[in-house]
């Protein structure tokens, strides 16, 4: 996390309005990201880069199931 990113955050955005289907959707792609959901909005918002976590031997395995 930058120097920038690490001061606090004062500035509240109104609620965003969505289905609870979505709001699950996004709490997962936020929790597989390892952010908040905040953070995780903000960043999609601002077309920062987003990494998300994955396990190595779940690719090996589908890349073995796709040969």
């Amino acid at each position: 996390m930058s120097q920038s990113e690490k001061r606090k955050r004062t500035a509240l955005i109104p609620s965003i309005r969505c289905f609870p289907e979505e709001k699950e959707q996004l709490k997962e792609k936020a929790q597989s990201a390892g952010l908040n959901l905040s953070t995780y909005l903000i960043r999609c918002g601002l077309n920062r880069k987003i990494k998300t976590h994955f396990d190595p031997e779940l690719v090996m395995e589908l890349s073995r199931l796709g040969s």
